[in-house]
């Protein structure tokens, strides 16, 4: 296994940012391609400026483990839009430069309610440069409607039904079945081009995990739903990024998830966040400090080694700690030692390496 962090461009403004990165012991990092100015412009990614950016992070003994597309060049595929056959070209193109580099995995992400026009980040360009907090209510100053106060009142973000039911709702005529069939058609678009790229694919999964988001249908939401991916396109080359706060948020049990997707060899990134309450039980759920959730941290990755997962473990989203850089480096450093420290327990062989 291997632990990985997700990098967004003012990493490579401040470089001592990377050091640190490969001073507190991460092994590979995760993309976005919006950091390529060829892809903020086309939605198309240069090869030369990718392999000018792996260098960069080479220096730092931060290998790419896995490149995310914004979802501006899937969406138009999903709402049927007059693009949408040059976007799956786009897609295809960039898959095929993916392997050309080595990057193994390329991030599909799902249908949601950022895939409508009034709803969509500009174009390819992010809209907030930060290590990443989920769309949500984040209560920076303590959890004030969480179901209790979190320790020392660190910042966190958490998710209310009632709120949701408080938002407008977007007008549409796209049902999950209809989703259901643009995906599989993308998918069959680009899954071939994956496998002969040697690039493999990972669905995330909707975030939150509802089936229906002011009045967005959404396809992606449970276990059962991979499955189905899965039975749709079969190839080796279709797998997920199992998110374990996402699939907890569910209501799912995370251990059997890992287990039924690992034995399927179907797990190729994993994003590994805590998180207190679930949307079946509560109603609502808060993303907490690695150490401070109601999931067990530890059985998580003892049961990613029983399956034999080799790929990279990713923390997910930043809890703000006082007086923490803007992209939390204190609480990067604390759960990366954390996770190393696990792995470690769990394979002797994984401390310290020789000098």
């Amino acid at each position: 296994m291997k632990i990985g962090v997700r990098i967004m461009p003012s990493w490579f403004k401040r470089k001592d940012d990377l050091r640190f990165l490969q001073q507190i012991g991460v092994d590979c990092v995760n993309i976005n391609l919006v950091l390529l100015e060829s892809y903020q412009r086309t939605g198309i990614i240069d090869l030369e400026e990718l392999t000018t950016l792996q260098a960069t992070l080479d220096t730092y003994n931060l290998p790419v483990e896995r490149a995310a597309n914004m979802g501006t060049l899937f969406s138009p595929l999903y709402l049927n839009e007059f693009d949408a056959d040059q976007n799956i070209e786009r897609i295809q193109q960039n898959i095929s430069t993916l392997g050309r580099a080595g990057i193994p995995i390329m991030a599909v992400p799902p249908f949601g309610i950022h895939s409508f026009p009034g709803e969509r980040k500009n174009e390819y360009l992010p809209q907030q440069d930060t290590t990443g907090f989920p769309p949500f209510d984040l209560e920076v100053n303590g959890g004030q409607r969480s179901n209790r106060q979190r320790r020392g009142g660190y910042g966190h973000p958490t998710f209310h039904l009632a709120v949701l039911e408080k938002q407008s709702s977007i007008t549409t005529n796209l049902t999950h079945e209809i989703i259901w069939e643009r995906m599989t058609h993308l998918y069959e678009s680009i899954v071939p081009v994956a496998q002969e790229a040697n690039v493999k694919l990972t669905m995330h999964g909707n975030d939150p995990p509802l089936k229906t988001v002011r009045g967005c249908p959404q396809i992606m939401t449970h276990h059962a739903d991979f499955d189905e991916l899965f039975k749709r396109v079969p190839n080796a080359a279709n797998g997920m990024t199992y998110c374990v706060g996402t699939r907890y948020e569910a209501g799912e049990d995370v251990i059997e998830g890992i287990r039924h997707f690992g034995q399927q060899n179907r797990l190729f990134h994993v994003h590994l966040r805590n998180v207190e309450g679930t949307l079946p039980d509560n109603g609502h759920y808060a993303e907490t400090f690695i150490d401070d959730g109601d999931i067990n941290i530890k059985h998580v990755f003892q049961t990613l080694k029983d399956v034999d997962f080799k790929g990279a473990v990713d923390f997910d989203h930043v809890m703000h700690v006082a007086s923490d850089s803007p992209n939390g480096r204190q609480y990067v450093a604390f759960t990366v030692g954390y996770f190393k420290a696990i792995l470690t327990n769990l394979s002797p062989s994984l401390a310290q390496k020789e000098l």
